[in-house]
């Protein structure tokens, strides 16, 4: 993992690596919740959530921004 983030109330953990593929993880369980690969698939550099933990915000090493929008039961 190149980069990791716990959401706001320490539920959800995400994670991404340096070919651009980003993963949320639920804290109480440890199972994998989300798993997406970022336009560009370049090293994320920075990982932010956003909205009340329902998107995550993501930079990559080439400048591009991406919102992922995290689906949770």
């Amino acid at each position: 993992m190149n980069v990791s983030c716990y959401s706001a109330d320490s539920s959800m953990l995400a994670a991404a690596t340096t070919d651009g593929v980003v993963i949320v993880w639920s804290t109480s369980d440890n199972t994998k919740l989300h798993m997406c690969t970022v336009e560009s698939k370049a090293a994320v550099t920075s990982l932010s959530w956003y909205k009340h933990d329902k998107l995550l915000y993501a930079t990559n090493q080439v400048g591009s921004d991406s919102l992922i929008t995290v689906f949770t039961q």
